[in-house]
């Protein structure tokens, strides 16, 4: 199969993007540290792309993609980004992605789909939604395993005493992802 990628700019940073046919398959933030800044690693675009690409190769191998033929394609990337942005249902939303995930990790991802933008959830309440109250370790576990975050939006999912918890591209990307959608975040 054949794999396209590109760079999206967000206001909260580059996302590197691959697609298969129309829709999306991987997102990764790139060209950022823990600290969310830029990364004196990955400077320029050959940078982000060999970031992206690594990042892209190792979700491919666990996910036993098989044999990868992938190049670039911004516009059309870019495109299927921007669709997959404005889709506001569930339904269509998940429609325009390639989830590669056990149920349950699809299960919790559609509760993730749910959450409107300009609002915050917990992992406990996402447990209950998926009428798994005692599951919040394991809804954990599989919001941190989403592959197309912000899309996905696990970003505002916060720890029940109301902390940011942690976000696998930096807290600071988390915050200026809340703050682009309107939530008040410390």
């Amino acid at each position: 199969m054949l794999y396209r990628y590109g760079i999206v700019n967000i206001a909260a940073g580059d996302i590197f993007v691959v697609c298969s046919d129309n829709k999306l398959i991987f997102t990764c933030f790139v060209y950022v540290d823990d600290a969310g800044g830029k990364s004196d690693t990955y400077c320029g675009a050959t940078g982000r792309i060999k970031e992206g690409l690594g990042e892209f190769n190792r979700f491919a191998k666990r996910k036993r993609l098989g044999k990868l033929k992938i190049e670039p394609d911004y516009e059309f990337v870019n495109q299927i980004f921007q669709e997959a942005s404005t889709l506001s249902a569930v339904g269509e939303q998940l429609q325009s992605i390639e989830l590669h995930g056990t149920d349950f990790q699809k299960k919790v991802w559609e509760a993730l789909c749910t959450i409107p933008a300009g609002t915050t959830t917990t992992y406990k309440q996402i447990a209950g939604y998926i009428g798994m109250n005692s599951a919040v370790r394991a809804v954990a576990n599989a919001i941190g395993a989403n592959n197309v975050a912000p899309l996905i939006p696990c970003h505002r999912v916060i720890r029940s005493d109301g902390g940011l918890g942690g976000y696998r591209w930096g807290v600071t990307i988390k915050k200026a992802l809340l703050r682009q959608e309107g939530s008040v975040v410390d």
